[in-house]
């Protein structure tokens, strides 16, 4: 069998990693010294470096949604003409073969705002929550258009006879296959919507201990917050913990943004009453055993 009717047979079984028929046909670019085509699967291979260079199929649309501790996920009703447009077209710069075993996880799909629009989406909602949520549908699409363009472009390399006997190809065959362009199969978007945070945020395994901890850490700081002046410290510390609540409460917190927010504390504490802090060891140890 061909080099190029192997990867053409490759392509139509399923169950064949993604990542080992990209390799398959990363051998093929090379061979033929097709570089459009070899950068390309490197960039699903390795993941993309650059978001503008990201194809039309690796955007996808995501869910605001806030966690309410009554009633659990709720969709955010967003009015935001940009923020419409960013959640609709977000972009997935990861590994292939991590898109891959995303969608065939268990886990619910979702990524975290940057801790800025966080804080700010706490502050203006009693302390809740927002994060993005996916379909894992989106994600079998992004691999399935990956397999499906490896095998389109096989078609084409056989159509104009280019095959590969014994994993080589002839002069004639090298010299056919400069005329042929990934333009076609593979169109990148030139004015992608460019996000904070790219890629996806995988669900992150909880240490009960460490959640054990983090309750802790929260009422001891919520002590030095009501022995705190009024001023902007005190209320952006108070939104700060109303938010690390409002996670711990919630059946699946997301760590990330608890680490976050329990760093922006930290810093605020250490920044605006130092001495405070210093007598009280139990929150310096405890800061200490979680983030180090």
């Amino acid at each position: 069998m061909t080099i190029v009717h192997e990867l053409q047979k490759k392509a139509l079984i399923e169950n064949i990693a993604i990542s080992d028929l990209l390799r398959n046909a990363y051998a093929v670019a090379v061979k033929l010294n097709l570089i459009d085509f070899e950068q390309w699967l490197k960039n699903e291979l390795n993941g993309y470096r650059n978001e503008h260079e990201l194809p039309e199929y690796r955007f996808v649309q995501g869910i605001m949604r806030s966690y309410n501790p009554v009633y659990g996920w709720m969709d955010v009703t967003v009015s935001d003409k940009r923020l419409i447009y960013a959640l609709e077209n977000l972009p997935i710069i990861d590994k292939i073969s991590e898109i891959e075993n995303l969608a065939k996880s268990g886990q619910e799909l979702y990524k975290q705002f940057p801790p800025e629009m966080t804080r700010s989406f706490a502050q203006n909602n009693l302390g809740m929550q927002a994060v993005i949520f996916f379909s894992k549908q989106q994600f079998h699409g992004i691999v399935d258009s990956v397999r499906t363009k490896v095998l389109d472009w096989s078609l084409v390399l056989e159509q104009k006879g280019i095959v590969g006997e014994e994993m080589t190809f002839n002069e004639k065959e090298h010299v056919t296959a400069r005329n042929i362009t990934i333009n076609n199969l593979v169109s990148s978007v030139t004015n992608a919507p460019i996000q904070q945070g790219t890629g996806n945020t995988m669900n992150i395994e909880r240490c009960e201990n460490d959640l054990s901890n983090m309750k802790f850490l929260v009422s001891e700081i919520k002590k030095l917050i009501d022995a705190m002046p009024q001023g902007e410290e005190k209320e952006t510390l108070q939104a700060d913990i109303a938010s690390v609540e409002c996670q711990l409460k919630s059946p699946n917190p997301k760590m990330e943004i608890i680490k976050e927010l329990f760093s922006s504390t930290r810093n605020i504490l250490e920044g605006t009453c130092g001495s405070l802090i210093a007598s009280h060891p139990a929150i310096v140890n405890a800061f200490k055993e979680l983030f180090g």
